[in-house]
């Protein structure tokens, strides 16, 4: 596990150090069409395998989870194959009917970038099952300094939005080749065994995975990725931009510190499950403590001084996403707190109301940006809106864990 954070923080470390880099190359706008390309794909990358790379360490036997794997991979590629055909035929009309008119240009670069997540899905998931994290470790550092050299020279000697969405593609697909190589150079001859048969053996085996897996993931992502869609097509492409920065910048170190201790928190609270609700309630609510503690000091200092951190550290014309990031503390700070503690549901085996607390996090969200855009409100209250729907709807999450543990612990 350390060895995958190493990785991850390596990676995310080197497109941080970058972003100030690329603030000053490319415009608001640009990475305003970015961000409108990361939600799409980050919401269709969850589904595009049908989830079921998810299922590929489950089986006792390598024939099996090589079948998985194939299958994976098969889907990911049919998929993004209709797409692909869907966009060259009927692109004005699904640009038009997704309001997705700042990717207008690039939208044959969503089905490359979604065959490039499934591809890296699939194999990533194969290399945890044979425990080769070192491999999956390079990968993210490949990736993320792919990215940021495709993103640096396209800036230098071509700017524009098609740049940053190159890089992009190269940030989720890049390592697959390696490890490929590593996948199918030891299953070779189980490879020329394997027949069609086997794969559907395998799909109907684990069907769960895509029969309601893939739809709560997709409600999840869809959660965390409509909000720049929505403000690109209602206050344009450049407050997307300012807004996807603000996510950016607050978003990494706290991820990636959440992460860590969302891991640390995953292998207690499990351990703690059998012992009681009054063991699990004092381990829920004391880590919610620390996290509050370590979260404030980074989201107060951003929360007083945003605009001219933002406006120093990444130039003038980013001044306003220091604004969006003041208005939204409050938000990122409950998230941080939140997000680690909301694996307590799947401990628990309550995936049910995870689902529904997905889905009602979604409406929230959608009702905040539209009700703010048919009352012609401006982008800041826009934004406050939604920082409030997301707020309440942490707030919700971290009730209906604490409730669901006293019940728990109340039953057993």
């Amino acid at each position: 596990m350390a060895i995958l954070a190493s990785g991850s923080a390596v990676g995310y470390g080197v497109a941080f150090a970058a972003t100030p880099l690329l603030t000053r190359i490319y415009s608001p706008e640009e990475f305003g069409a970015l961000a409108v390309y990361m939600s799409v794909v980050g919401m269709l990358g969850n589904v595009v395998t049908l989830r079921y790379p998810l299922a590929i360490p489950l089986p006792e036997d390598d024939d099996s989870a090589l079948s998985l794997l194939l299958l994976s991979l098969g889907i990911a590629f049919i998929i993004s194959l209709i797409l692909f055909i869907a966009q060259f035929f009927w692109g004005e009309e699904i640009v038009r009917a997704a309001g997705i008119e700042a990717i207008a240009s690039y939208l044959w670069l969503v089905p490359v970038g979604l065959l490039g997540i499934g591809t890296y899905q699939s194999l990533n998931y194969w290399a945890v099952r044979t425990s080769d994290f070192g491999p999956i470790s390079q990968t993210k550092i490949i990736q993320s300094v792919g990215m940021v050299i495709i993103q640096l020279t396209f800036g230098f000697f071509n700017p524009g939005a098609f740049g940053l969405i190159v890089g992009d593609v190269f940030g989720r697909v890049g390592g697959s080749g390696s490890l490929a190589v590593r996948a199918f150079a030891r299953q070779r001859q189980s490879i020329h065994r394997m027949t069609f048969n086997d794969l559907i053996k395998s799909a109907i085996r684990y069907r769960r995975f895509p029969m309601i897996s893939a739809s709560s993931s997709l409600l999840n992502s869809a959660g965390l990725q409509i909000a720049p869609l929505l403000l690109a097509s209602f206050y344009g492409v450049k407050v997307a931009g300012l807004f996807a920065l603000s996510q950016r910048i607050i978003g990494i170190p706290m991820v990636l510190f959440g992460q860590a201790i969302g891991q640390v928190f995953y292998g207690e609270f499990a351990k703690k499950k059998y012992e009681g609700q009054v063991v699990m309630r004092g381990l829920y609510l004391g880590m919610a403590k620390k996290l509050a503690i370590y979260g404030a000091i980074p989201v107060l200092v951003l929360g007083l001084w945003g605009p001219d951190v933002f406006g120093l550290i990444f130039g003038n014309a980013w001044r306003d996403a220091g604004i969006y990031t003041q208005t939204l503390a409050a938000m990122f700070l409950i998230q941080f707190v939140v997000v680690p503690l909301s694996q307590t549901l799947t401990i628990l085996e309550k995936q049910v109301v995870q689902f529904i607390w997905d889905a009602l996090r979604l409406l929230l969200v959608i009702a905040a940006l539209y009700g703010a855009s048919f009352l012609k409100l401006s982008p800041l209250t826009a934004i406050l809106l939604y920082g409030i729907s997301m707020f309440l709807s942490y707030a919700m999450l971290f009730l209906l864990s604490l409730k669901v543990i006293e019940t728990t612990g109340a039953q057993g």
